[in-house]
């Protein structure tokens, strides 16, 4: 009986433990993939408003790991202007094990008509701008993402 205790706790801690690092896996990855774009410098004309990062299960069925990384700006630039700054950008996937053809990020440019960002690539998640809560003018606001999914979840409470 005491063994069967000591053997229970042990297992129990073993899951906790696993659990707790695969977490702190994905948000070290979480965090290197979307450094790429908080920490890119921009223009004088772009001002950085507000930043974010989601990971988990962003879009889609099944059980993949996907990451996101936006940063909402404010700018007299042009959408195409932004889609080149971004296209002209190296950034790394979240892993290199993918196939070559599938390690290129994506990259999108959403013109920001609310405080809600309205991308494809947020199915099952969310962003809200919050310094957007009190605008009424939306005018030069643009979210500039970047995106890399797919990725084997080996398990996931985010």
């Amino acid at each position: 009986m005491e063994n069967n205790k000591k053997f229970g706790t042990k297992l129990l801690i073993l899951i906790l433990v696993i659990i707790v690092g695969l977490q702190i896996f994905y948000k070290i990855e979480q965090n290197i993939f979307c450094d790429q774009l908080f920490d890119m410098e921009f223009p004088d004309e772009i001002t950085v408003v507000e930043k974010h990062k989601v990971r988990g299960k962003l879009n889609g069925n099944g059980n993949s790991m996907d990451f996101l990384a936006c940063v909402l700006v404010k700018t007299n630039k042009t959408k195409e202007e932004l889609e080149l700054m971004l296209k002209n950008k190296d950034f790394n996937p979240v892993r290199k094990d993918k196939e070559e053809e599938y390690n290129d990020v994506y990259r999108e440019v959403v013109k920001v008509n609310s405080v809600a960002l309205e991308t494809e690539l947020l199915e099952h998640k969310s962003v809200s701008f919050e310094k957007l809560e009190n605008v009424a003018d939306f005018k030069g606001y643009y979210a500039l993402i970047i995106y890399d999914g797919g990725y084997t979840s080996y398990f996931n409470i985010s």
